[in-house]
């Protein structure tokens, strides 16, 4: 019974450290995607007493927590990047209802509007026209272009043409990655006051890939040990049936 507990106790060890290698090892591949927030797994542990009256600690990952602080700014100069300082997220639109993303790094479509890397239309940006010869985003979110003149005079038009939706959310743990830096959630959305958007630049991952490696070969190590481990349980579970049998 009691080499039956260990292995069981190993085995339960394993699975979870198998899971966590599997996110330490997505958050490496993202350490490059805009806006990516890296994640790691939240464990529980179940003290069991077994038949003996000993005590046995089974571990179970529950969830995994996502790390929602706000990754390094990069500039690129392109009037149509927005960073998001501070909390919130863009509002796009789904195919199946609005999603949201940190993501800022937009284009045109081909009717003018903003629209992320995935074509989804990001909601506020209005329609840039194709004769408009700049666009401003300012830090709370106002779109405006600004137009020459037909025979490339100087600026003569400018005007507002939307305001860029940022909204945050009472629990930002229960908003559900769908993939390409967007989220859904049912949770009503609140607005964000005194929002800070910065024009011709983007949000990095806020993966540090250096922690990253580092946690990965603990991981790793755990594992070899807990299979060593299991492998001495499993001989002397052989050993004990050899001798078994041979008493026979």
């Amino acid at each position: 019974m009691a080499l039956e507990n260990a292995s069981a106790i190993a085995l339960s060890r394993q699975m979870v450290l198998r899971r966590q290698m599997d996110t330490v090892a997505n958050n490496i591949a993202n350490s490059q995607t805009p806006s990516y927030k890296s994640e790691s797994l939240m464990f529980i542990q179940h003290l069991i007493t077994n038949d003996e009256g000993k005590k046995l600690h089974y571990v179970e990952d529950i969830a995994e927590f996502r790390n929602m602080d706000q990754g390094p700014f990069t500039e690129t100069g392109s009037d149509l990047d927005v960073a998001i300082s501070g909390e919130g997220f863009l509002v796009v639109d789904g195919p199946n209802g609005p999603l949201y993303t940190r993501n800022g790094r937009m284009t045109l479509d081909a009717t003018g509007r903003l629209v992320t890397n995935g074509g989804l239309v990001i909601q506020g940006g209005g329609v840039i026209p194709p004769d408009a010869s700049k666009v401003s985003i300012a830090t709370d979110g106002t779109v405006s272009i600004e137009r020459l003149g037909g025979d490339n005079s100087p600026l003569n038009e400018e005007g507002l043409i939307g305001t860029l939706e940022v909204v945050t959310f009472d629990n930002l743990q229960n908003m559900e990655k769908i993939g390409n830096g967007l989220y859904r959630t049912n949770q009503r959305p609140n607005a964000v006051e005194d929002v800070e958007l910065l024009q011709g630049m983007f949000e990095e991952s806020n993966v540090q890939p250096i922690l990253q490696m580092t946690r990965m070969i603990q991981v790793h190590r755990a594992y070899e040990s807990i299979a060593k481990l299991s492998e001495t349980e499993h001989q002397l579970e052989r050993d004990a049936v050899d001798k078994l049998t041979r008493q026979v």
